[in-house]
């Protein structure tokens, strides 16, 4: 899959002014081109979220308050287009119960773009193969992987020679095998 015509929006809502900094540089520096936008509290970024521009992707710093947390990912899964919420945090002891995932808050410049990147591959999208000798399996599989939060091209075959010309073809990032095959 080429990223080379793809740009993302980012929002990025902090407690501090010195952690958008951060996060300016680590989307400055980012594998793909990101548009950032930036909200100081939770009602801005729902208004933001709630907007015409869709977002794709929420950082939400962990030391907004838990309400505040929870309307931001609120807004985010009520979004024409619902954007991935990302919990930003140093406790190990935090738990992400509104966001889809929890990364380490970056300390510097390097670690907000690998940060960055690393939530960036959670909205490209990934090719599945989808490999069971039963077609009844392979349609529940794919109907449980197209729910996903994560966007999907998913393909299925029905034996492993033809999985193997599928992957000689197009690579496929993720292969689900049937395991009595």
């Amino acid at each position: 899959m080429s990223t080379e015509l793809m740009a993302l929006r980012m929002l990025a809502v902090c407690a501090k002014g010195d952690d958008f900094e951060l996060l300016r540089e680590g989307a400055a520096l980012a594998s793909l081109p990101l548009e950032l936008v930036e909200a100081d509290c939770a009602q801005e970024a729902s208004a933001l979220l709630a907007g015409r521009r869709p977002i794709d992707l929420v950082l939400v710093d962990g030391a907004l308050s838990e309400p505040d947390r929870a309307m931001i990912a609120k807004a985010a899964r009520e979004a024409e287009k619902p954007a991935f919420v990302v919990l930003l945090s140093q406790d190990q002891k935090a738990t992400a119960a509104c966001a889809d995932a929890m990364a380490a808050k970056p300390r510097d410049a390097k670690a907000a773009r690998v940060m960055v990147d690393g939530c960036v591959q959670s909205r490209l999208p990934s090719r599945v193969l989808v490999v069971d000798d039963s077609p009844t399996m392979r349609s529940i599989v794919k109907k449980i992987l197209a729910a996903s939060n994560f966007p999907l091209q998913l393909a299925d075959v029905s034996e492993g020679q033809a999985a193997l010309n599928v992957i000689a073809r197009d690579t496929a990032d993720i292969v689900f095998l049937d395991y009595n095959m």
